[in-house]
């Protein structure tokens, strides 16, 4: 009766499956959240859901605009999933209206209509409608499911951007129904209702909607339920074999992404996940090495592991997953020639394969790896990145593309067959370095301060430098300075030294005007590098007195 719950497509997030108890049990079908009135209530309920599940887009809408007051927890979950796999991949449940109207007008074009304003505005309302009601349901006193639940959680963080993709919503839209997936989820996981297959589905959902929430705030914005994570990590910890690929894929890339280095959590399933490669996907092993890398959990039996099962296999990875591999070696400063020959050699057969994103990736990994790297395939992904930015870099596009610049030998631009590194880079260093240029001058006024103080230290190394026009510096100095002093109440230490960096290896360049002193970019820096004396001499002072403190309490002549 339920089925769209149980029969939902697997997506690149999760991989959807019946818990054995369940089946056994036939709860997965129902759940007890179909509430306990009456026989009629029942009957209304089953037919409430028959019609949810049947419905369009459209239909459910209309639903949920005309009957949400009478859904129940099954009814929210077929709503929210029949929703999620309509939604375009560009859908956030957190979004503004105005977000919403583009997501679903997206939806319709696609479809091979044009929606109207009207129609748009029925869809936020009917979005907003369903968070508000699910969020009810799940804090009321209505028993719920595990299955319910799990079905919630997949969906919410299906339509919240899913994997990872921040943007489209906030911490004041998210929170109640937040809050109320995570006190549920705690309560059943504390009557040992939640298997495997749910603890990580709701991990994986509180780090989509934090992801969507952090993705609109220009602000950091906390991991949210902390003591509910823990718990989580505890259970997966103490069984990390009742998790299959998947889902300890999808554990690990939730803790990652919400900064979370619990290390049991990551011990246990990274020497699980070493056992059984085999039952890893391309996008899954990749990510859950991504995952450790994203933490610096560095695990020498996975990583040989890993590289041993994708080496044979790579030509069958797409090209994210390649790049995503590379990356995590490369960001855990660990070295596998034969695997790092075989990243080579798909760059070199199939360069367009790679989009902005995989390119970039794949450029900065090339540039801090040395065993296996081939100048040819460091050519190839250097000349693919200049195709593909002419449409635009996203911000971390940006800056893996300047990291890999500003390692890359300076004999690269001679075209002279390094050694690794990315040796040889060709000619495309210098008409790389021009557009890279020219495009953090573009993006500089968008950057967070730390961000820009990493473009400001690749730009600085001299042998990139010299390889950029003078009009193009000069507007990338002009956007530099602006920035910063926008930014200048988040410029960390380090930042502060990069700018610097920055502005003086700018200032050097023959028949370039001297620094000016005195202006409100100095007294920004010199603020912010006060600033970080001070915060730097506070934590000495406590850090170092600490040990005498200790000494002279326990010492017998105190």
């Amino acid at each position: 009766r339920l089925a769209c719950l149980h029969q939902c497509a697997p997506v690149p997030s999760l991989q959807c499956r019946y818990p054995p108890a369940m089946r056994a049990s036939g709860r997965g079908a129902r759940g007890r959240g179909a509430g306990r009135g009456s026989a009629n209530g029942h009957a209304a309920a089953r037919q409430l859901n028959a019609e949810l599940a049947r419905g369009d887009a459209s239909a459910i809408r209309s639903l949920v605009r005309s009957r949400c007051a009478e859904f129940n927890s099954v009814n929210c979950a077929t709503a929210l999933h029949r929703l999620a796999k309509a939604a375009p991949a560009s859908a956030r449940l957190g979004g503004s209206d105005a977000h919403w109207k583009r997501s679903w007008a997206a939806a319709a074009k696609a479809a091979g209509g044009e929606p109207s304003s009207a129609e748009a505005a029925e869809a936020a309302e009917a979005a907003a409608l369903l968070r508000e009601r699910t969020a009810a349901v799940l804090a009321s006193s209505e028993e719920v499911s595990a299955r319910s639940l799990t079905s919630i959680a997949w969906a919410v963080g299906r339509l919240s951007g899913g994997a990872g993709k921040g943007g489209g919503g906030s911490a004041a839209t998210l929170s109640p129904l937040l809050d109320a997936i995570a006190a549920r989820a705690r309560a059943l996981l504390a009557s040992g209702a939640l298997d495997a297959y749910g603890v990580a589905n709701v991990a994986w959902a509180i780090a989509s909607l934090h992801a969507a929430a952090a993705g609109a705030s220009s602000e950091t914005v906390e991991a949210p339920h902390p003591a509910l994570l823990d718990e989580l990590a505890t259970f997966a910890a103490a069984t990390p074999d009742a998790f299959n690929a998947q889902e300890a894929t999808n554990l690990l890339w939730a803790f990652a992404t919400l900064g979370r280095r619990h290390g049991p959590l990551f011990e246990a399933l990274s020497a699980s996940a070493a056992r059984r490669m085999g039952d890893f996907t391309p996008q899954g092993l990749s990510q859950t090495l991504w995952a450790c890398a994203k933490c610096g959990v560095r695990k020498n039996e996975l990583l040989l592991a890993a590289a041993s099962a994708a080496a044979p296999q790579l030509s069958r990875y797409d090209a994210q997953s390649v790049a995503t591999l590379a990356w995590s070696f490369a960001s855990l400063d660990t070295e596998h020639g034969p695997l790092l020959r075989a990243v080579c050699a798909e760059a070199v057969s199939r360069p367009a394969d790679f989009d902005a994103a995989s390119a970039s990736q794949l450029l900065w990994a090339l540039s801090r790896l040395r065993d296996g790297v081939s100048p040819l395939a460091v050519r190839a992904m250097a000349a693919r990145l200049r195709e593909v930015a002419t449409s635009g870099l996203q911000a971390q596009q940006l800056l893996y593309a300047l990291g890999a610049l500003a390692k890359m030998p300076a004999d690269s631009a001679e075209g002279r067959e390094g050694g690794g590194g990315g040796g040889g880079g060709g000619n495309e260093a210098p008409a790389l370095a021009a557009m890279l240029c020219g495009a953090a001058a573009d993006a500089a006024p968008t950057l967070t301060a730390n961000k820009l103080g990493i473009a400001a230290w690749a730009l600085a190394r001299p042998a990139v430098l010299l390889q950029v026009p003078s009009s193009v510096a000069a507007r990338w100095e002009a956007a530099l300075r602006a920035r910063a002093v926008q930014v200048r109440e988040h410029l960390h230490w380090r930042t502060v030294g990069h700018i610097e960096l920055g502005l003086r290896t700018l200032a050097g360049r023959e028949g370039w005007p001297p620094s000016r002193e005195g202006e409100p970019l100095t007294r920004c820096l010199t603020a912010a590098a006060a600033r970080g004396v001070a915060v730097a001499s506070e934590r000495s002072t406590r850090l170092n007195g600490a040990p005498a403190a200790l000494l002279l309490r326990l010492s017998p002549w105190a």
